[in-house]
């Protein structure tokens, strides 16, 4: 066994792999194996690492079903206007929820959210409609690295191309 200040590295006997493990202030063991000593020994510093900074996210907190997270995310849509906050249940009900509400926010990438947008676009909306659902989208998924239940969003914003309508944005992958 392998001890480091932050956890500890064992070789499990039946097939020669090596688990990392260490244990959370809540007194929660967490775990993973790897096929080297080196490989474990990476992953327990970069926890630890990540653990100091605050950047920490614990991998099951993003098991949550986004059709989940909606609903708590509704509730924190106060300090809106009342006709933002009313389109923006519109655009999550309408074209969010039906495709994406049974995936994990942990499972969600940058291809599915790219699908997303093209299903929504093949479907012949309005490229605003596209461009604002996808900014809900956005909004949900950066409330949700905010509240740590993932560490990264997979899209990010960034102004459109030229030939758009001033101020639209559009979905980029970004990886976390």
């Amino acid at each position: 066994m392998t001890r480091s200040s932050f956890g500890n590295i064992t070789q499990r006997p039946e097939n020669k792999r090596w688990r990392a493990r260490w244990q959370d202030s809540g007194g929660r063991q967490h775990s993973k194996t790897f096929a080297t000593n080196k490989e474990a020994a990476a992953w327990l510093a970069s926890v630890s690492t990540d653990r100091a900074r605050g950047e920490w996210t614990d991998p099951r907190a993003g098991r949550i079903a986004l059709a989940e997270w909606a609903r708590q995310w509704r509730t924190t849509l106060f300090d809106i206007r009342p006709t933002t906050r009313d389109r923006d249940l519109f655009y999550l009900d309408a074209y969010i929820l039906p495709t994406l509400g049974t995936i994990a926010l942990g499972d969600l990438d940058l291809l599915t959210v790219q699908s997303w947008v093209g299903e929504l676009t093949a479907c012949g909306l309005a490229p605003a409609t596209v461009v604002k659902a996808s900014q809900v989208l956005s909004k949900m998924l950066t409330s949700a690295v905010n509240a740590k239940l993932i560490p990264a969003s997979p899209v990010m914003r960034r102004p459109a191309p030229q030939g758009r309508a001033r101020g639209d944005e559009v979905l980029v992958g970004r990886r976390g």
